[in-house]
């Protein structure tokens, strides 16, 4: 009886010691399950905490009404899905060794036409034009700038949130250093010991991407906030430099340690949940898996079913030759040539899964949500990237020696058959990760307790703008010092100038002997 009753007081407590209830507004307009799973739990917890909150989202979660009834969503499923899914990662992956260029070129297209639509939705233009509607904060999506003028619409603070790392924009904005031969960036080929030729590439495409970012990407968002919002908003850059804070899914041990200011808050594995028990088909192929289970997914963007058949064949012959059972998120009804060892499913409780004791590895594209999975569960990982900061996140496993890495390019059996032995019979690969996960979980408090209480801080005091670092008000030229350099290099350059022509006037005055006169 005492201990209900100091649960209830601590209950209440709770209650009062929140914020007032404010109206929060949640844009996650991308087109992927992943990206949709990192933000949802935060939303959640929100509304558990009594604030009323309205969610534009392209994966709708099915509440009960008693359940949340202060959250309502707005369902952008209809106009995001048909053309994301139409967008054959793998296959443009594999059709040539630009493939990750070539999906980001296409999937910028395919996103500006997404967003276009899901801003010409009625509920979103309800949201934009109704003079009913106000909110005290947004949250959005980091990825999608032209989201960012919903702030400007509602005058409100604002929070970017990021299923991943941070971007090069993303930082820059909030002041925190950026310099890519120290702290790579997102789509960096490179980790860290650069030699000259490898800082001199890098610097070029941190060079080339942000030229990219503000003539294209930051353009194509400013046309269509004026589309979609009117003439008279600032430009998302000046937006997103005038946010509040940034949510980041990420851990500096892991993402790369770097100065950073206080409004950039890591929120590694916020999605991560407590597994619950498996379906009973699938616990009983994990639990008579007497040598272990193999299992491979490539998340939810890349589709296995859209490899080309020589890679797939390579795939079945490599488990035929296994001992293991292997267990695979395949997106069709059947996989022809299927080995009696490998069982397939259009869909599968991946935390739940990698939670069971007989998962041996980990075979992944190379998400963030994936491996932060993976290392929570420590199961040693297999990376194959296709796009984004999968390249890197694979490095990444590489380096900490949680698992080794596959090319589309040269996949075959053999390399499928040697890696999966590789990290299963090697026991460094466990051993790393469970050391990794280990450093990853040890915080004074959770990701989630971390981000409920910054949210209810920018409440608070109404914005965060005190806790912005000073570099974000100055030009790049004064930032890194440039005039200044300038201005000793000139003086430098004067003085010695001034030193020379001293000397020679004292030389040709005071030392210089005579010339003899010629003799007759």
């Amino acid at each position: 009886m005492m201990a209900k009753l100091n649960q209830i007081l601590c209950q209440f407590l709770l209650i009062i010691n929140t914020v007032n209830s404010a109206r929060i507004l949640g844009i996650f307009p991308m087109p992927s399950v992943s990206h949709q799973n990192s933000y949802r739990p935060l939303m959640e917890a929100l509304a558990k905490r009594g604030h009323e909150l309205v969610i534009a989202t392209t994966h709708p979660a099915k509440y009960k009404q008693e359940e949340y009834p202060n959250l309502r969503q707005i369902d952008l499923h209809e106009v995001s899905y048909p053309k994301w899914t139409e967008l054959n990662m793998a296959g443009i992956k594999e059709s040539s060794t630009w493939g990750n260029f070539l999906i980001i070129m296409k999937g910028k297209r395919v996103v500006d036409e997404i967003l276009d639509d899901e801003l010409g939705l009625p509920e979103m233009q309800d949201l934009i034009k109704n003079p009913k509607h106000q909110f005290d904060l947004c949250f959005i999506a980091a990825i999608t700038p032209a989201m960012f003028a919903f702030k400007d619409r509602f005058n409100c603070s604002l929070i970017l949130i990021s299923s991943q790392a941070g971007s090069i924009s993303n930082y820059k904005a909030f002041g925190s250093p950026t310099d890519p031969t120290l702290y790579p960036p997102m789509l960096s080929p490179y980790l860290d010991d650069l030699n000259f030729w490898q800082r001199v590439h890098i610097s070029l495409i941190y060079v080339g991407t942000m030229i990219f970012y503000r003539s294209a990407f930051v353009w194509s968002c400013d046309s269509l906030v004026r589309k979609h919002f009117g003439e008279d908003y600032r430009s998302v850059g000046e937006i997103e430099k005038s946010a509040d804070m940034l949510f980041l899914n990420d851990h500096p041990i892991l993402g790369g340690i770097r100065p950073t200011v206080p409004g950039i808050i890591f929120l590694y594995g916020m999605h991560i949940k407590p597994h619950k028990p498996l379906p009973v088909d699938l616990q009983k192929i994990l639990d008579d898996a007497k040598n272990g289970v193999v299992y491979l997914s490539l998340g939810s963007n890349v589709k296995s079913a859209q490899l080309s058949q020589v890679k797939i064949n390579a795939f079945l012959e490599a488990f035929k030759e296994l001992p293991y059972t292997v267990l695979w998120k395949w997106e069709n009804e059947t996989l022809p040539g299927k080995p009696a060892n490998v069982h397939i499913s259009k869909w599968l409780p991946q935390q739940d899964v990698l939670a069971h004791p007989n998962i041996k590895a980990f075979i992944t594209q190379g998400g963030q949500q994936s491996m932060e999975e993976a290392i929570h569960h420590k199961v040693p990982l297999i990376g194959m990237p296709f796009l984004g900061d999968q390249d890197l996140n694979v490095r990444k496993m590489v380096k900490f020696g949680i698992g080794t890495d596959m090319n589309l390019y040269t996949l075959s059996k053999e390399i499928i058959v040697n890696s999966i032995k590789k990290v299963v019979e090697d026991p460094s690969y466990r051993e790393n990760i469970s050391k990794l996960s280990n450093l990853l979980t040890d915080q004074p408090q959770t990701s989630m307790e971390r981000a409920v209480w910054w949210t209810e801080y920018v409440l608070r005091h109404k914005g965060a703008k005190h806790l912005r670092a000073p570099g974000t008000k100055v030009p790049a030229y004064q930032y890194f010092l440039l005039d200044i350099i300038a201005f000793v290099l000139v003086c430098a350059v004067v003085a010695i100038y001034i030193i020379v022509k001293i000397s020679c006037e004292i030389h040709k005055r005071f030392i210089r002997k005579p010339d003899k006169p010629k003799k007759s």
